[in-house]
């Protein structure tokens, strides 16, 4: 029996969605309808969630195409009937479901979030974990992406506006269907035990989600383990799996850059051929407060209505800006400081108990040991060119120090080691970049460790962006307060 053609019919929201491509207009249809080959989808308006007619309605027709086919070479992942959960040529599926995603998920049926949330590992725990709800969250590919900010163009136009851009749109659809079967695989590897499955993008990826998972899993590099992360705010175990190790890092991940298939990860974490790790987070509290008075740079503040007219011209973060009920945490790092580069951050600083301190610089960025290998890392790294330069003037001021490669690779390599620091520590490291030193501003301490940081703003325009993503306005006389608890470091695991 030849493998058939899937026809998807759905109602959907004017967004993208994990799987193929959702949301997008009549003119992108024909497009994605052949991104993966054999897969179509079509929709109408969307109407409430709870709407009984918001099914996705899956049917059949027979295809020439071979029985199956590899997308992924030696990952083995494989796009064929039994994958999709497919059964008969002339059967049709209804299925009720609200996150209309990944082609995987879309053929199979779709698990109701319950309120009850299932208890999650501790220390005492062995390595011995088995799931019975799991949430996979799916990175964006850039297919999707690049379907949603062209939805006004039509399949030509799109793809002559990419090919301008110097964009190959067939590798665009190669990758789309690479990551599409990736977590097909994934979550047809959890359902052989049994496992409820989830499937969802990071729009969709909700703390309701998560708290009816007692396990999540990201597909995708070391941003989509971010966002990932960002939602658990108890011991629920996170883990990762890098589904583009040719194109991604990978270092949070499971596998990093190594090419395994993701099966076997599955089967690995199911059998507990892993150990418990934790990673420590920093838990970032907003303080508001009125500006100081008295100042003379309260002048050069416009007025509120200003700022809100002149802010909504210069969305930096317009997606993922927000103000917070409570705390939140941050996996890698964080930064504060002016929005834009080129203008000077102005505030006051605390280290653990020392005093308040008037500051200004490019920005200060403070980071978990997560983090340490990443932006504070390339921040302080210690380049061969400076050694050189040091050793050569030391040399001219009659010293007796060598100066060849050897050593200058040594020092680097020393000094820069002792920039990373473990997940787990209790301590921050923090970074003022381009300090400004002065008769204003006296010299303080440019770099450091710390478990408290306390600061109060002096900006027109700055914000708080935790890992890269997520920023919080953090304009004159807002107070934040960053710090290391151990209730919220994150659980995650390391294969045998």
């Amino acid at each position: 029996m030849n493998p058939c053609l899937i026809l998807i019919t759905y109602r959907f929201s004017a967004r993208l969605n994990a799987g193929l491509v959702g949301g997008v207009s009549r003119h992108h249809r024909r497009i994605v309808s052949t991104s993966c080959r054999n897969v179509g989808i079509t929709g109408r308006p969307a109407t409430s969630p709870s709407d009984p007619s918001n099914q996705l309605m899956i049917r059949r027709q027979r295809s020439n195409q071979p029985r199956s086919r590899s997308i992924s070479g030696d990952m083995g992942i494989m796009l064929d009937e039994a994958t999709l959960n497919l059964r008969s040529p002339t059967e049709t599926m209804i299925l009720t479901a609200n996150h209309h995603h990944q082609l995987c998920s879309q053929a199979a049926s779709v698990a109701t979030v319950e309120a009850e949330a299932p208890k999650s590992p501790d220390d005492t725990e062995p390595s011995s974990f088995m799931p019975h709800r799991v949430v996979i969250l799916s990175k964006t590919t850039r297919l999707q992406y690049e379907l949603q900010q062209c939805d006004h163009l039509d399949e030509s136009t799109l793809i002559e506006h990419l090919r301008r851009q110097g964009t190959d749109f067939e590798e665009l659809k190669r990758k789309h269907c690479l990551q599409s079967a990736y977590v097909c695989a994934i979550r047809e590897e959890l359902r052989k035990s049994n496992i409820e499955v989830r499937v969802v993008l990071r729009e969709d990826y909700t703390p309701k989600l998560v708290e009816w998972a007692d396990l999540v899993i990201s597909a995708g590099g070391d941003g989509t383990f971010l966002t990932a992360a960002s939602k658990v705010d108890d011991r629920k175990p996170v883990i990762g799996i890098n589904t583009d190790p040719i194109g991604s890092e990978g270092h949070l991940c499971l596998t990093g850059k190594l090419q395994i298939k993701p099966q076997d990860v599955i089967r690995q974490v199911l059998n507990g051929e892993f150990t418990w790790a934790r990673r420590q987070r920093i838990r970032v509290s907003i303080i508001n407060q009125p500006p100081i008075d008295g100042n003379e740079e309260n002048q050069l503040l416009p007025s509120a209505d200003e700022y809100d007219m002149a802010f909504k011209g210069v969305q930096l973060f317009n997606r993922d800006s927000i103000v917070p009920k409570g705390p939140i945490l941050a996996l890698n790092e964080v930064f504060i400081g002016e929005s834009h580069a080129a203008r000077v951050s102005y505030y006051e600083v605390q280290i653990d108990d020392g005093p308040m301190t008037k500051q200004k610089s490019s920005g200060i960025t403070v980071c978990t040991g997560t983090g340490s290998t990443s932006w504070h890392y390339n921040i302080n790294r210690m380049s061969g060119q400076n050694v050189s330069e040091l050793l050569n003037i030391m040399q001219n001021m009659g010293m007796q120090v060598a100066d060849n490669e050897s050593l200058v690779q040594s020092i680097c390599q020393k000094f820069n080691e002792k920039l990373v620091f473990e997940p787990d520590s209790q301590k921050m490291a923090f970074t003022v970049r381009d300090p400004v030193f002065n008769a204003t501003f006296a010299s303080t301490q440019a770099r450091g460790f710390a478990r408290r940081i306390r600061l109060k703003s002096r900006c027109s325009d700055a914000h708080i962006v935790l890992d890269g993503s997520t920023s919080i306005p953090f304009n004159h006389g807002t107070e934040v307060v960053l710090e290391m608890l151990s209730d919220d470091m994150l659980r995650t695991i390391r294969l045998n």
